[in-house]
């Protein structure tokens, strides 16, 4: 294992793990999935995620922002006395009775939470590298990145993104790369499309690219005469 040290004594000894940043993830991640020490709730489609402030804050400048104007909110409340109406919306009950900063997230959906919350906590998404994920979570996580304001969630999802790229999609995938911004997916597309043209000229998305972005026909044909020089 990388960072793992030693110390041997005869027959006794002692390992320590020489990785803070690693350490520090998997305590927190630990603590999420084990609902330890959370003080805030995310609900999504009905399903509660128990989560830490201080983690979602650091992590997104919108959560930050987020988690400020509704702990400004509850406070407000708070000081007019009106913390007994059952309708606050801004707090749910934890199992010990304590009311806890609760956050509507109404853009995502539960399982893809689920990868979302991962990421946040982790840095990245065991499962995403395997086959078995479909290429939409990994667009989902693109726009996601976006609004929650993750520039290192948008690069890990620009990094999956371009080795799913395939004749039926490549497309759309343009089309989402001119969406985000995301120069880099762009250029990558524009030159797979420019390689597959003869293929790709034949599908729904091409026809769909022509009509709603024919701008980017341009760039695709410039792809081209590149390569051929």
């Amino acid at each position: 294992l990388p960072n793992v040290k030693s110390i041997q004594s005869g027959s006794n000894s002692c390992t320590i793990i020489d990785d803070p940043a690693t350490y520090w993830s998997s305590l927190f991640y630990t603590a999420y999935l084990e609902k330890k020490l959370c003080d805030m709730f995310i609900r999504c489609q009905n399903e509660l995620f128990h989560v830490h402030k201080l983690v979602l804050g650091l992590r997104s400048s919108k959560f930050e922002q987020m988690i400020k104007e509704r702990s400004s909110s509850q406070t407000k409340s708070t000081n007019d006395n009106n913390m007994e109406t059952e309708a606050n919306e801004n707090q749910t009950a934890g199992k010990d009775g304590q009311s806890f900063l609760t956050i509507d997230v109404d853009d995502i959906e539960s399982k893809t939470m689920l990868y979302f919350l991962e990421y946040i906590y982790t840095g990245g998404i065991k499962k995403l590298a395997s086959a078995a994920v479909s290429h939409t979570l990994i667009i989902d996580l693109l726009t996601i990145a976006a609004t929650y304001e993750m520039p290192d969630l948008k690069n890990y999802a620009e990094y999956y993104l371009k080795d799913i790229i395939r004749v039926d999609n490549a497309c759309e995938l343009l089309m989402l790369s001119e969406h985000m911004k995301s120069d880099c997916l762009k250029q990558t597309t524009c030159d797979y499309i420019a390689n597959n043209l003869g293929l790709i000229m034949d599908t729904t998305g091409w026809k769909q690219l022509k009509a709603s972005q024919p701008d980017l026909i341009d760039t695709i044909l410039k792809s081209c005469l590149l390569m051929r020089k």
